[in-house]
């Protein structure tokens, strides 16, 4: 039987994978006995042992039986005050910018004489505190947007070392929704684009309503090249496509938006975007192996993909739906 390991931290499933098949074993022979060696076998006290057993038959989740591994969220040491203020300034506006609410955050501590951590844990504060909204300026813009971040997470690329791995994502503006994803191991090209905008397409909802006007797409690159394969199949399928210039650590700000800096236990490292070198190598931890590509883009998928499906392609006729979806797997299949 396969179990669903997305939840599960990639440096711990094989030792969950593990654990479910000891406790299964005592599961269908029980007793003391059998529960000593199985504690022994896991390297437990027979007491935690039947903690897992019973955690695992309430549940049947691998997560809850995980055990160490799973980061403890400390404290927060700033000022309770400002917390107040961050929270205040997001109330009055949750679809302005990040860096506006930072700097309005700052102006309104400076005037109260509010004690100030430095900007990185400020931007932190403000970031995680903030709703899950797409910032107004890409609202009033786009239908569909497609953006790239890494996600700090062992690859394995069929390469000699563990990699981050970059996500190619595609958001669907009305609803905030996250409805289309590509892994890849480099740094954006066309391919990545293409296959999360066939995710995206395939996923989406047909023939809803006929399309008023022509869907704005909105794609993230730092240069024309990364993008101009895919704009053209876009255009002739009655799309407004249009690629938005990002400097070399401006990727990823809109998936920061919606996701913060870190989702689901997946911290996001937008910087490395277009880092395609010795910073991308991911650490492993002692006795822990990178995830095959297959299972890596199942936890991305579980973690970050959204149930909703988008509309953006809904007034497709089939004729532009196969035009177009023929286009982009042959751009998907170029590398």
């Amino acid at each position: 039987m396969t179990h669903d390991l997305t939840f599960v931290a990639p440096e711990r499933r094989a030792e969950v994978r593990r654990r479910i098949a000891v406790i299964e074993r005592f599961i269908a022979a029980p007793g003391r006995t059998a529960a000593e060696a199985c504690a022994a076998e896991l390297g437990l006290r027979p007491a935690q042992f039947y903690n897992l057993v019973r955690a695992w038959r309430e549940t049947a989740r691998p997560k809850a039986i995980m055990g160490p591994g799973a980061p403890r969220k400390k404290p927060s040491r700033v000022d309770q005050r400002l917390l107040a203020v961050i929270d205040q300034t997001i109330a009055e506006n949750g679809r302005a910018e990040p860096s506006t609410l930072i700097a309005r955050v700052a102006r309104v501590a400076r005037a109260r004489d509010i004690p100030m951590p430095n900007r990185t844990t400020l931007a932190r504060q403000v970031l995680s505190r903030r709703p899950a909204l797409l910032v107004e300026r890409i609202r009033s813009s786009y239908d569909l947007v497609v953006d790239h971040t890494v996600l700090d997470l062992p690859v394995d690329f069929g390469a000699a070392s563990a990699k981050r791995p970059l996500a190619t994502i595609a958001i669907d503006v009305a609803t905030d929704a996250i409805v289309g994803i590509a892994i890849s191991p480099g740094a954006p090209r066309p391919p990545a684009t293409a296959r999360a905008l066939l995710d995206a397409m395939r996923r989406g909802s047909r023939s809803v309503v006929a399309s008023c006007g022509r869907p704005r797409v909105g794609i993230v690159a730092h240069l024309l090249a990364e993008v101009d394969a895919v704009l053209e199949p876009l255009a002739k399928s009655g799309f407004e496509p249009s690629w938005m210039a990002a400097g070399t650590h401006a990727g990823g700000l809109i998936i920061e938006s919606l996701l913060g800096q870190q989702h689901a236990d997946i911290r996001l490292r937008q910087r490395l975007v277009w880092h395609d070198g010795q910073r991308r190598m991911a650490a492993l931890a002692p006795g822990a192996n990178a995830l095959p590509l297959e299972e890596a883009e199942s936890l991305v998928r579980g973690r970050l993909l959204d149930d909703r499906a988008t509309t953006v392609f809904a007034g497709l006729d089939e004729t532009h739906r196969s035009r177009l979806e023929g286009d982009l797997m042959v751009i998907a299949q170029a590398g």
